[in-house]
């Protein structure tokens, strides 16, 4: 599952065009959040989850690679005491990749 995870992630963003430093260094946060030790649900295997979905219904969507991008980070931040983990996760994709999305159209 590892190895299709870094496979997928690579090849979407390679899809977005991400520059290749910046986005080992997104692969890097994101499968370090979703291996942490506190997280019962909301990691890898949750995230596998969602992207085996996502194929089913890729075609149908207008925006298939932004839609997989948000899977990515969508529990990226989690801490079981907050209420703000999804505003959290959102604010850091915001952050990381304000500007370097180009996907096609």
């Amino acid at each position: 599952m590892l190895q299709q995870l870094d496979f997928r992630l690579n090849r979407l963003l390679g899809r977005l065009k991400i520059k290749a430093r910046q986005g080992k260094e997104i692969k890097q946060l994101l499968f370090n959040h979703y291996q942490e030790s506190h997280r019962a649900y909301h990691n890898l295997s949750h995230i596998w989850n969602l992207i085996q979905i996502h194929r089913n219904f890729r075609t149908q969507l207008a925006q298939p690679d932004l839609v997989e991008l948000v899977i990515w980070f969508h529990d990226v931040i989690y801490d079981p005491v907050s209420k703000s983990n999804e505003w959290d996760s959102a604010r850091l994709m915001e952050k990381l990749l304000s500007g370097s999305i180009h996907e096609k159209r």
